[in-house]
């Protein structure tokens, strides 16, 4: 079976998979809070035309999977769902190297994954990634977050990216966003819990990192904080690893007017990692 193609997977969750029987290299390939593996096509199009087969889920309660919005138990939950997505994988593709590729949000929970099963994995890619956020809850958002994890776990809380200005600037691709009936507006107070748990995590044991990490950076990002997570890079004991910047672009490369560049990086850097 070549080509893309929408299935459910063994977690009972949708994904997008771009399927190459030849290819060189799989990549599992996560999306942020707000968006799902659709906002990617682009550049899991570019990897399959190149030889390296992409596995792109969507998160519990994001994107195609309609069951409980924005909900999610813990983060225990969301790393067992990427650990079985990542076994599958390397089921479909044996001998291949598997990348871990985290965009935005889902480089925070790659990041976490990538240390608890470095093993599983060939290197580690984030593009623009939610470790060092700009953008987060307000203290009374957090405050209420908390309360209605033990009054009300599933409450919807609004996600603090209503603005698709914050993630790009092309109009074209603001439109899609502020239009686009499978991105996510809300998240339960749980998940949101969730996803401090991650932060958690990652502050606790980042220097333990030792994958080949492949950092992107968007100059104009107004949801990362750039100069926070280059300081985060930089402190990695990784002896490969590799940062690129792209002074001129937002947040979402995958939008801006030409993404061929941050598609062809991705491609070297896969390709390097053999």
């Amino acid at each position: 079976m070549e080509g893309v193609t929408q299935r459910l997977m063994v977690t009972g969750l949708w994904e997008r998979v771009w399927y190459r029987a030849d290819c060189q290299a799989a990549v599992v390939m996560l999306h942020g809070i707000q968006s799902h593996s659709g906002w990617y096509v682009g550049s899991a199009g570019h990897l399959a035309e190149a030889g390296i087969s992409v596995v792109a889920p969507d998160r519990r309660g994001s994107g195609m999977n309609a069951t409980d919005r924005g909900d999610t138990p813990n983060h225990r939950v969301l790393l067992e769902d990427l650990r079985q997505t990542v076994r599958h994988t390397r089921t479909l593709f044996p001998r291949r190297p598997l990348h871990l590729l985290g965009i935005s949000w889902g480089g925070k929970l790659a990041t976490a994954f990538a240390l608890r099963y470095p093993h599983l994995l060939r290197s580690l890619i984030l593009v623009a990634p939610g470790l060092t956020p700009q953008v987060d809850l307000s203290l009374t958002e957090k405050f209420a977050a908390l309360f209605w994890r033990f009054w009300e776990p599933r409450r919807l809380l609004p996600i603090p990216l209503s603005d698709p200005e914050l993630f790009t600037a092309n109009p074209e691709r603001a439109r899609y966003i502020a239009t686009d009936a499978l991105s996510l507006r809300r998240a339960s107070a749980r998940f949101l819990l969730a996803s401090r748990g991650l932060d958690i995590l990652l502050g606790h044991k980042a220097e333990e990192l030792r994958l080949p990490v492949l950092l992107f950076l968007a100059g104009q990002d107004r949801i990362v904080a750039n100069a926070a997570l280059r300081r985060f890079f930089d402190a990695l004991p990784n002896e490969a690893k590799r940062v690129v910047c792209y002074p001129a672009a937002h947040h979402t490369l995958e939008f801006e007017p030409d993404p061929k560049p941050f598609f062809e990086e991705l491609v070297r850097w896969v390709s390097e990692m053999r």
